[in-house]
């Protein structure tokens, strides 16, 4: 599984330090820190969250494009006085067909890989969540069986 910094959610080579800006990542931490982590982890999925809702909606746009640009095929075909189709690729209707098209599929693939990225993202921020709850619980259970002994 792909790491993530904590802090800034750059890609993490092998060691836990940052490269981009030196936070350590390191999941052996005390429990004032597990908070802290808990709380950067949760920043990071907010973030996450909406940059997700802007590549949907730029997916959205994109789908608009894609329609507009078939009309404006359609309208770019013109009638001759005997009232023939013929396809006439320098009307405006057809440069503008292609225009729409070509931001239509460019916001298309930026948003299905930002998508996939992101969720690439949200799925190891979530596993750290998962892995401090389960560490705090043994903690708990450890401290509980602690006082019971006792």
């Amino acid at each position: 599984m792909k790491k993530y910094c904590l802090n800034c959610s750059h890609r993490l080579k092998e060691d836990t330090l940052c490269p981009s800006c030196h936070c350590d990542n390191n999941l052996l931490f005390l429990e004032s820190e597990t908070q802290e982590r808990k709380r950067e982890c949760n920043k990071q999925l907010r973030k996450l969250s909406e940059k997700k809702n802007g590549s949907l909606s730029i997916l959205i746009i994109s789908c608009i494009l894609i329609i507009l640009s078939a009309v404006l095929f359609i309208l770019s075909y013109r009638y001759t006085p005997l009232r023939e189709k013929i396809f006439s690729p320098t009307s405006v209707e057809f440069i503008t067909c292609v225009i729409f098209l070509i931001l239509a599929v460019s916001g298309f693939i930026y948003s299905i890989v930002s998508i996939i990225l992101i969720y690439n993202k949200k799925k190891y921020f979530k596993s750290i969540l998962k892995e401090t709850r389960q560490n705090k619980d043994i903690d708990e259970n450890e401290h509980l069986s602690k006082r019971s002994d006792s």
